[in-house]
């Protein structure tokens, strides 16, 4: 970020407080001034003393002759110009999971906020009313096509079945496979934990000269416990490695057989051989589809950020629901009409939330939409009107506190240098196509003498500018209000801290 400049200032002859001073000279308001000193001087006399008078304050503020010019020193700054932004946490990735299905849903196993992984079942639709359609166009068959069509019928509903427990055997051995993993894992953290302590508390006995110093006996009988524990809890890893270890197994072996059973239900699928009426078949392959589809699974591992359908109701919605990737997050935030072409894709940006605190999170513009969007205050007014362009903010790292939704403050930043040579800047001096700073050398009697120093500008921050070249270093002092300064004037200084 910018270094905001510090305004408590001491001088070696008083205390002031001054106003950041304009990069340009005030000589045209001194000429003003001594024209209308003139004017006035031959409409009457009565008003030349003052006049004269007050051309002398002009000219001795502007000069420095009645305060000391303020002076700060150069400092080696890292200097940035950004574009400051808002806008809110989003997923990268989002899927949304349809359905042509027009019956009710019969159970839905999701609940906003909800994470899932892939094969997951999400949503079954009541497939009642389908199974009736079933039958009655296999009533229409002719009863050796019927009965071809009805074995097929149950062929196909052996094979949902068969499909149906294998993703319920997998999601409950996966269970038993996380539990015995995360039972592992706690009795090795307990023991690690408790090794660690015990450690610790033979260490500390040792220290005691005698076993007749005062605390020995407590600590010993503590360390004899310890050591109690320790050996019950060594002696139950090997346990929870063996359960781990089955629990794998068995994931393994549910796995192989469930594939089995599906494939078995498939192949008598394909070895079934009929011969229907080709419109009758096509409406009956149209039936079965619809009931593959009563099972709705997920598409990918993900948070349901969006759910538009309940149980016993029919999907109204252009989708069911919305998947999102938390992993891989965005923020999409609004840019000004003023800034829309500073910004492209590939600069870097910082972002922070509320909820996150003053931890910044390091982005990408991966996004720039240069196409105005509708602001929402038209639904309440009535009236259409620009809420301005936006742009997609990737951020760097996977692993955040960040959740989707959250709004975001941040910066993009258009330029950027590190390292260099800045001065604040209003001690920066443009006249006459040329560019300047006066730099002050203090002599021995705490005077400074003045010099001019002509510089180029590099990158100009908030409140410092960089010099690019041109003799001035880190730690010299340059004059931050130089109206009334010239090259070789001799003065007392204010110098800021």
């Amino acid at each position: 970020m910018n270094d905001i400049p510090n305004n408590n200032v001491t001088t070696s002859q008083q205390s002031i407080d001054q106003q950041p001073a304009p990069k340009k000279s005030h000589k045209g308001l001194i000429i003003a001034i001594v024209i209308a000193a003139v004017v006035l001087l031959v409409v009457g006399g009565i008003f030349v003393i003052k006049i004269i008078s007050g051309v002398k304050e002009a000219m001795g503020a502007t000069l420095g002759t009645t305060g000391a010019p303020q002076a700060t020193e150069a400092k080696i700054k890292d200097l940035s110009n950004y574009i400051s932004v808002s806008g809110t946490v989003e997923s990268q990735n989002a899927v949304k999971v349809t359905s042509k299905l027009t019956v009710p849903a019969k159970k839905v196993n999701v609940a906003l906020g909800d994470y899932v992984k892939k094969g997951d079942t999400l949503v079954i639709f009541d497939d009642t009313t389908l199974v009736e359609q079933y039958h009655t166009v296999l009533a229409t068959i002719s009863n050796k096509d019927a009965y071809d069509a009805y074995q097929n019928a149950l062929r196909y509903r052996n094979l949902r079945e068969a499909q149906s427990d294998k993703a319920e055997a997998l999601a409950e051995a996966q269970k038993a496979l996380d539990d015995a993993r995360n039972a592992r894992t706690r009795g090795y953290e307990a023991y690690n934990a408790l090794k660690a302590q015990y450690d610790a508390d033979v260490k500390a006995l040792e220290q005691y000269a005698t076993s007749t110093d005062a605390g020995y006996a407590e600590l010993a009988e503590k360390v004899k416990a310890e050591k109690e524990q320790l050996d019950a809890l060594y002696e139950g890893l090997p346990a929870l490695d063996q359960a781990a270890d089955t629990a794998e197994k068995t994931y393994k072996e549910v796995a192989k057989t469930a594939n089995t059973a599906v494939e078995a239900a498939q192949d008598a699928i394909d070895a079934a051989k009929y011969n229907i009426d080709s419109e009758t078949a096509k409406e009956l392959q149209t039936i079965k589809d619809q009931l593959d589809a009563c099972r709705v699974t997920a598409p990918r591992d993900g948070v349901i950020t969006a759910l538009n359908i309940t149980e016993g109701g029919v999907l109204a919605a252009d989708s069911l629901l919305t998947i999102s990737d938390s992993s891989n997050l965005k923020i999409t935030v609004s840019i000004k009409e003023a800034d829309i072409l500073k910004i492209s894709e590939g600069q870097k940006a910082i972002v922070k939330t509320i909820a996150t605190g003053d931890t910044i999170f390091d982005g990408t513009v991966s996004r720039v939409i240069k196409i105005p969007s509708q602001s929402s205050a038209a639904s309440l007014t009535g009236e259409s009107s620009s809420s301005g362009y936006s742009a997609d903010i990737t951020i760097d790292s996977k692993n955040t506190d960040l959740l989707i939704g959250m709004t975001a403050s941040g910066r993009i930043i258009l330029e950027s240098v590190e390292g260099v040579v800045s001065v604040p800047y209003s001690a920066i001096v443009e006249e006459d196509g040329e560019t300047f700073v006066y730099k002050a050398v203090k002599n021995s009697d705490s005077s400074y003498t003045i010099s001019k120093v002509t510089v180029e500008k590099g990158l100009e921050g908030k409140y410092y500018t960089e010099i690019k070249s041109g003799d001035i270093n880190e730690g010299d002092l340059v004059i931050t209000a130089p109206e009334g300064v010239s090259e070789g004037k001799v003065l007392a200084l204010s110098i800021d801290e």
